[in-house]
């Protein structure tokens, strides 16, 4: 009898490591998974376009957090995993996509879609319709020599945008035409600094580099954020 509990126990135990073991490599694979596709969305910055059908079983998400405070505004960036066409074509391309992104990550693969400002007696958003930006840079009136988005002056928020389907992949991505917009801290005087850039950087105290392909040549210009003043740079290689 002692013997017979003896074996019991000692399988029970053994099935329970077992178990256990089982449980943790599981987890560290989920981890391992989650991770994975969290990074190649962050990566990519695509966002699908959904119609009325799609969005009847896999409807439209979107989450607000907290970015900074300036002045009496409070800046919330939003983000969503997907955003509706304007057409009416009937497209079930998307769907694998949708269901995956609620599978994996929930709002850790949400797209940033728009900028929300708001305050006691205030509210207005960046863009009239939720579109992909890609990037973003906030104003400062601090200059950190140490830091790299700090070394300049900056008077107003930068935002690199997708606002249409240009190349008509039911998606918006970095391969659409790309518009570099400018606003006020509180969002307000919105202004389309160029559209259809390749790239920008800030080169000085509100002085943008910006880089654009121009009858398939790159076109450089230096643009001044206060005074709107804009310099072309020939950066072609001379031919010998």
């Amino acid at each position: 009898m002692k013997n017979g509990i003896n074996n019991f126990v000692k399988t029970a135990n053994q099935y329970l490591l077992f178990t256990g073991l089982i449980i943790i490599v599981g987890f560290f694979a989920y981890q391992l998974a989650k991770e994975i596709f969290k990074s190649d969305y962050q990566k990519h910055n695509s966002i699908a376009l959904v119609d009325e059908t799609e969005l009847e079983e896999y409807p439209i998400e979107l989450q607000t957090s907290f970015v900074n405070k300036y002045k009496d505004v409070f800046l919330f960036r939003v983000s969503s995993n997907r955003l509706a066409r304007e057409d009416k074509e009937v497209s079930n391309l998307r769907k694998p996509l949708a269901m995956m992104s609620n599978s994996f990550g929930g709002y850790e693969d949400l797209e940033t879609v728009n900028f929300l400002f708001t305050g006691a007696s205030y509210k207005r958003t960046l863009l009239d319709k939720n579109s992909l930006i890609l990037d973003y840079t906030f104003l400062n009136d601090t200059v950190d020599i140490d830091s790299y988005n700090r070394q300049f002056k900056l008077d107003k928020h930068l935002f690199t945008v997708v606002k249409d389907d240009t190349n008509k992949d039911k998606q918006l991505n970095r391969k659409d035409s790309i518009d570099l917009l400018a606003s006020d801290y509180d969002g307000r005087n919105v202004t389309t600094v160029f559209s259809d850039i390749e790239n920008y950087e800030i080169v000085d105290h509100n002085v943008l580099l910006v880089i654009r392909m121009v009858d398939e040549k790159k076109e450089a210009t230096l643009y001044d954020l206060v005074s709107g003043a804009k310099t072309k740079i020939d950066i072609n290689v001379p031919t010998t």
